[in-house]
């Protein structure tokens, strides 16, 4: 797991969330939920662990 990630957990205690099951797999040590499953509810603190398509978005402003 990334330092910065692992800080932000340690700091913030956030939710963490991923688009689906099959994303963070080598992760599957942290308490996920899929993003599905917390729809309308709120949290002071979230991590979102995001699938390559919408990482490549951010980095490269490419189209979805």
């Amino acid at each position: 797991m990334r330092k910065d990630l692992q800080d932000y957990i340690n700091e913030y205690n956030p939710k963490l969330l991923r688009h689906s099951k099959a994303c963070g797999k080598n992760l599957e040590n942290l308490d996920f939920k899929t993003i599905g499953k917390v729809k309308g509810l709120s949290f002071d603190h979230v991590a979102i662990l995001v699938t390559k398509q919408i990482l490549n978005f951010i980095k490269n402003k490419d189209k979805v």
